[in-house]
């Protein structure tokens, strides 16, 4: 339980202990409160003996954190940084595989869940500016060579200090900015679908396998030029043939966070 709910969960307690003092009975408060009457009965035993202090937070239970203040630096680093560049997620089993190289501490993906809740990290939290600048980075590092890339209109495209990163690698970035929900304009809608028809008839064991054929077939689509050209032309834009490259993935770079 992170600090915060644990806080949520006292202040809860806190409301119980006002309506014991009023007389209300424990089968009332948890109705009232939506908790379990068991624990409506147990904070009231408390409460009795030792009045509202004793319904204070008693802090995180079970052992202290192995988390350091280094792991947090690492994270802050972003996945590129770590050897993973082909895309800027943080995983669960990739955090789990820094900490253990890093640190030499072995977690469990819940046990890594749990420790991102308490540096206040959401697991399913999206790019940041600071993150699509490293991936943008890492990208034009790995392809050497010009990027063009599409936007869509989401919400986190449109800030100030994302647009002020484009403006930063004008020398070598292009942007293309769609309007409002124009999916059938967006070269990456392609991509995906080319992908999801690929691994149609894939039956996977695991999440892990089924991401380890989707990377694969991923990277197989940076080789074909013409498939990547394709995306483009199914959009109905007209863009002007790239200079043909020694290295095929730098034809083509559709960046989408």
């Amino acid at each position: 339980m992170t600090a915060r709910q644990r806080a949520r969960r006292e202040r809860v307690r806190f409301e119980a202990a006002e309506m014991f003092e009023q007389g209300v009975a424990p089968p009332v408060v948890a109705k009232r409160l939506r908790v379990s009457r068991k624990s409506a009965y147990a904070w009231h035993a408390l409460w009795r003996d030792g009045g509202v202090q004793a319904l204070r937070s008693k802090g995180p239970s079970g052992p202290p954190s192995r988390m350091t203040p280094q792991w947090r630096a690492w994270l802050e680093q972003g996945p590129a940084a770590h050897g993973w560049v082909e895309d800027q997620r943080w995983t669960l089993p990739r955090i789990a595989l820094l900490i253990a190289r890093r640190f030499h501490v072995r977690f469990s993906a819940s046990q890594v869940s749990r420790i991102l809740h308490e540096m206040g990290w959401s697991v399913q939290e999206g790019f940041r500016e600071d993150g699509f600048a490293r991936l943008l980075d890492a990208a034009h590092q790995q392809l050497g060579g010009k990027i063009v890339l599409v936007w869509d209109n989401a919400t986190q495209h449109k800030d100030a200090a994302m647009r002020e990163l484009p403006q930063a690698r004008s020398t070598w970035l292009t942007v293309f900015r769609l309007p409002p929900y124009t999916p059938d304009l967006n070269p990456a809608e392609g991509v995906w679908s080319h992908l999801k028809k690929s691994l149609a008839n894939l039956a996977a064991c695991t999440t892990r396998q089924l991401a380890s054929k989707a990377r694969t077939r991923l990277k197989k689509m940076q080789y074909r030029a013409d498939l990547l050209d394709g995306f483009i032309a199914g959009t109905g834009l007209i863009l002007p043939r790239p200079e043909r490259h020694p290295r095929p993935a730098s034809l083509s770079c559709l960046c989408q966070p």
